[in-house]
Formats: C-alpha cells, structure tokens, sequence
C-alpha cells in the first residue's frame, strides 16, 4: 500500500545529524533498521520514508533535517492510499534491507504507544546489549513517570542519551531495577535541563551513569546513587542548583571531572571507600560546600590542584588515612585550597 503526505509538519528528531544527504541516510539506516524509501517523487522538498507504523521524512531543502510523524492509516486529508502498491522499494542510491518484513520480531527498532498518566505517548525503543533501550518519548511526558520494566514483551535496560532533556514540567521519575545504563553526551544527557525534576528513583542494578545526565535539574534536591554503579561520567550533576545531599555509592574507584560543578546549594560530600581517583573542578563553583570526606583508599597526593574552585565556605577536609609521612598542611593546603581560605585538613585513620 501507498501513501502520499500532504503536511510537512514534522516533529524534529533531536538527535539526528544535519548535514549532506549521504551522512542523514547513513544515520537513519542505521537508526531505522529495515526502513524503505518511498517510491513516489519528493513532496515539497522532502523524501518520505517509512519505518513500523511510523514516517520520517528527510527534508532535502533545509540542511538535511530528519522528523517524523505518527502514522495513521487513512486520516482524510492527510494521507491517499493506493491499493496494489508497496512501500518497500529496494531502489539502489539510498536504502536497502536484506530484510523483507520491517516488523520482524529481530528488528533493531520497535515503535509503540505507552499510557503515561492520563496521556498516551509514542514510545521508540532500540535493541541493545541485554534487551532494549527507551530512547524516545513522544511527546516529552510531565509530572510523574514510572518506566516500565518492558514494553509490549520487550524488557527495558536502558534510557536514551536525550530521553527526558528539557521536559519543562517533568517532577518524578521512578525507574525499574532492570535498568542497568543510562548513557550520556559531554554536557548533556537523559535528564539534562529538566528544571522541574525535584525527584529520582534510580534502578537498584545502575551500572553506568554517563556524562550530563543531571546537567542543569536546578530544582533537583537530593540523589541516592546505588551501590551498583560502576562508571560515573563527567559533568552528572553540573548546574544542579538545589541539589543538597548525594549519597554516594561504595566501590566506586573513579570521580570525573566537574562531577558537582555548579552546585551551589551543595553542603557536605562523603565518598565511599574505594575511591582511587579524582579529576578536575569536581567541585567547582559549590559555593555552600562546607564538608568533603575522602576514604582511606584515597591518596590525598591524587587531589588535583584545581578541584575546589571558588568554594569559600569550605571548612574541613577529611581524610580516613593514616598522614602521610612530612606531610605540610600549610603548603597542602595553599595547593589545593586557595579559594577555601578556612578550610582544616584532618586525617582520621581508624585504629
């Protein structure tokens, strides 16, 4: 069966290159498993394609912008179909499959509608290692969501790098413990810029929390971070503005660098034993922080000079370790905390 859009007014997929025609179609074979061009000629300046109950179109005239809308077989006036005829057009010069059934239980891509309080939405999965990645959410969802363990059999293990980024009414999240990575992109990442967020439920089996992924919540108030994770990026909590207390989890060996950098609101931080390694501007612009404990797996030598910038009201610095041998407070402290003119260095090995 045929169709012919007549509307090109498309919802912007975020995380789509701009660029030539060759790079949008390198994405989106590889993003749209299965997908076929249509056959008929270009529609005001963009190619229609299909892809499991929904349409992208790749906008030809505007840099190679892609969308996508809902498909909706015979809605009058926006859709003419033509019996006899199929979509899955294997022309050479743009896609081709060696798969003939889009809807094959194997695709890398599944599109469904989820129930989220009163509003249904459009939910795009991608398989991943272990199940399948949540990555979109259409429209971005408010107040509070629960994520399901699966959705129509297809078990949920991690969340797309932009998920939730900028939902401007989104307060509560709650997520199941199938969940294992939620991955991110530099400054930004699944809940970044969501300035509503007051609450996160994290999975209990979190492995990977990746770069961004709290960037800018500023009404984000406190996180308890299970003790599953292993990898924690750079850049998770930067901007959090309200952010007050983090439990942080044991065992974790590395902190990256401006983990906490711009949380003003940010009192006291204890890391868990295990802790080997520390970057730069964790804690950069904490303009409340008063208290911060390393374990005594953490070499006060691994301190990088520049962690503590702009933290005036830094009072003590704590350190469960046994001091080191001709150590000299005085300088160490003249190194490491310039902006903390108050601050006490205590070492607290237990006996």
């Amino acid at each position: 069966m045929k169709y012919t859009v007549y509307s090109n007014e498309f919802r912007r997929i975020h995380d789509a290159p701009v660029g030539t025609k060759k790079i949008v179609a390198a994405w989106m074979k590889k993003r749209f498993s299965g997908m076929r061009k249509k056959s008929d000629p270009k529609e005001n300046m963009v190619s229609i394609l299909f892809f499991d109950g929904d349409i992208v179109a790749y906008d030809t005239k505007n840099d190679g912008e892609v969308y996508m809308v809902e498909f909706k077989e015979n809605h009058k006036g926006f859709f003419d179909s033509d019996e006899g005829e199929d979509t899955d057009d294997t022309s050479e010069g743009f896609f081709s499959s060696d798969s003939d059934n889009n809807h094959a239980e194997d695709a890398s891509s599944f599109t469904a509608e989820l129930k989220i309080g009163r509003k249904t939405h459009s939910v795009h999965l991608s398989k991943t290692d272990g199940g399948w990645a949540l990555d979109r959410i259409d429209p971005l969802p408010s107040g509070t969501v629960t994520i399901p363990v699966e959705i129509e059999g297809r078990t949920i293990v991690s969340l797309g790098k932009s998920l939730f980024r900028n939902a401007p009414k989104l307060v509560t999240v709650k997520m199941p413990d199938t969940i294992t990575t939620i991955p991110g992109q530099m400054f930004y990442g699944a809940f970044s810029g969501c300035t509503q967020l007051k609450k996160v439920i994290l999975s209990q089996n979190l492995k990977v929390l990746g770069s961004g992924t709290f960037a800018d919540c500023s009404a984000l108030e406190s996180v308890e971070l299970p003790n599953s994770i292993e990898q924690m990026d750079s850049f998770v909590f930067v901007g959090c503005k309200s952010l007050k207390s983090v439990k942080m989890p044991t065992g974790l060996s590395a902190i990256k660098a401006s983990l906490f950098e711009g949380c003003s609101s940010l009192v006291r931080v204890e890391f868990a034993e295990g802790l080997t390694k520390v970057c730069q501007d964790v804690f950069k612009d904490c303009e409340s922080l008063e208290e911060v404990v390393f374990p005594a797996s953490f070499d006060p030598y691994e301190l990088w000079s520049n962690m503590f910038g702009n933290c005036p009201k830094l009072k003590r610095v704590v350190f469960k370790s046994t001091e080191p041998d001709d150590f000299d407070k005085a300088d160490f402290a003249s190194s490491n905390f310039e902006d903390s003119p108050k601050v006490k260095i205590t070492f607290e090995a237990e006996v």
